[in-house]
């Protein structure tokens, strides 16, 4: 009678070991085939136009089955990383977030654009550099890899695409980080008239724009051809504040030809970035259309060299009014002739 219940309570124990075992197992499988990527877009009305963050995850979800994706935006419109920096919640997102990759996206004229005869034209890459090593170096520091989101030049003026391009994987190749070449490949589809990729007034992306961008995102991280990805995909999207829709809605549906053609050239930019390792040489191209003293001493002046500068230029100019208020005294005090 007592070797029976030990016996059974052997079985027990065995029935519960093996339980907790089955549990174990199928838990470290779950977390195995259930991956999860977590991307953190930094920008503004250039990223979330369109709900572009949304066309990435949905288009990683189609192509990996079994894949979580998770992403956020923080941004507005018009924003440049020196406003992230100092005035929004991005460096916060960065430190408190879990994230494998954060998408940095400069405003489009390079945070440092100016205005002449009414056109606004790309200024100098000085600041978008100097907040890129900020934001790099804090990505780094949480563990992320920051990706460089190339915006493309304005439909009316063409030629600025070099400036961008240049400034864009000058400071990804110096940083060693990743870059999504955008700009570039929207450069090779200006002329094709199957699709079009400006809204309205030839600045911000169309659908097919966004969709455009999210293919090469999607290669740059995943670093595969962006082909095989459905026009007609589906997700939540953003609304004012960054803030997500409740129900889930259509984000694009596109035609299978145009389709095609923004797949064939995001695949085509992807194979010139794999075979470059990774970056394009860009021919130096830096805009140069404020180059008069004036605007120099502007983008001087809130350095403490250019606080020394204008030190030094009101101590001459003090000393040119001293003497000449001193050479018109003595000219006074001499005797006049008659």
């Amino acid at each position: 009678m007592l070797y029976l219940k030990r016996k059974n309570r052997l079985m027990k124990c065995v029935l519960l070991l093996s339980s907790l075992l089955a549990v174990f197992i199928y838990s470290s499988k779950a977390q195995k085939t259930n991956k999860q990527l977590y991307v953190l877009f930094i920008g503004n009305s250039y990223t979330y136009y369109n709900s572009m963050p949304q066309l990435f995850k949905a288009m990683a979800e189609n192509q990996f089955p079994g894949l979580q994706v998770q992403v956020k935006f923080v941004g507005k419109g018009g924003a440049t990383l020196k406003e992230h920096w100092e005035r929004s919640r991005a460096p916060h997102e960065i430190r408190s977030g879990s994230w494998d990759y954060v998408v940095l996206q400069e405003q489009s004229a390079l945070g440092s654009a100016f205005t002449k005869d009414g056109k606004q034209y790309i200024g100098r890459p000085d600041q978008f550099f100097a907040y890129a090593r900020k934001f790099v170096g804090l990505i780094k520091q949480n563990n992320a890899k920051a990706v460089f989101y190339m915006t493309w030049a304005r439909k009316r003026h063409p030629d600025e695409q070099k400036y961008l391009s240049y400034a864009y994987m000058k400071i990804a190749q110096g940083l060693n980080s990743k870059i999504a070449p955008i700009g570039m490949v929207w450069d090779s589809l200006r002329t094709n008239n199957t699709v079009n990729l400006y809204q309205k007034y030839g600045s911000h992306p169309s659908v097919q724009g966004s969709y455009l961008a999210a293919l090469m995102l999607f290669a740059t991280i995943f670093d595969t051809p962006p082909t095989g990805i459905p026009g007609l995909l589906k997700g939540h999207k953003i609304l004012r504040g960054g803030k997500l829709a409740k129900e889930e809605s259509v984000l694009c549906n596109l035609a299978h030809q145009k389709m095609e053609v923004l797949q064939h050239a995001a695949a085509e930019m992807f194979d010139r970035l794999k075979q470059n390792g990774g970056y394009l040489k860009v021919e130096q191209a830096v805009s140069k259309k404020r180059t008069s003293f004036a605007a120099y001493l502007l983008r001087k002046i809130g350095t403490a060299q250019g606080q020394t500068f204008l030190l030094i230029i009101a101590g001459l100019i003090f000393l040119v009014i001293s003497s000449r208020k001193k050479l018109s005294l003595l000219f006074t005090s001499m005797p006049q002739s008659e």
